[in-house]
């Protein structure tokens, strides 16, 4: 019985870090803002100013981030959960320049960001039911 208990433990176990590692290497990436999408209306609007150094997110291992907005440099950490799909923003901080275009409602955005999705190459920051900041990889 013992041995049968041990096995348990020690398969689940197993299986949990299995899945947060392949869910967790997916998203620690950089990625480029692509745009607001309001998927009950089933429209995205385009991110301005457009540019090569605006609206990066780089997601590392070690749970921080960096990046730009409009203007700004950007890093802070995160957390999140495999299983639920969280993802939150736990420090911010960066440059102070004032924000051109979208960048303020960018930085709103990624600050009220509560829960994620990965697929098809794209990543998803939902900061409402309806509404996500749209990501693809660099």
């Amino acid at each position: 019985m013992f041995v049968f208990f041990l096995f348990l433990i020690t398969g689940t176990e197993g299986c949990a870090s299995d899945n947060d590692t392949e869910n967790t290497a997916g998203l620690q990436r950089t990625w480029k803002f692509t745009g607001f999408v309001d998927a009950k209306a089933d429209t995205m609007k385009t991110a301005e100013p457009q540019g090569p150094q605006c609206y990066i997110l780089t997601l590392n291992e070690d749970s921080t981030f960096n990046g730009s907005t409009s203007t700004n440099q950007i890093a802070g950490k995160f957390k999140m959960s495999d299983q639920a799909n969280d993802f939150r923003i736990t420090q911010f901080g960066g440059t102070k320049i004032n924000e051109l275009q979208d960048g303020g409602r960018y930085v709103e955005a990624i600050l009220d960001t509560y829960t994620y999705s990965l697929a098809k190459n794209e990543l998803r920051l939902f900061y409402g039911k309806d509404f996500y900041l749209r990501f693809k990889p660099l």
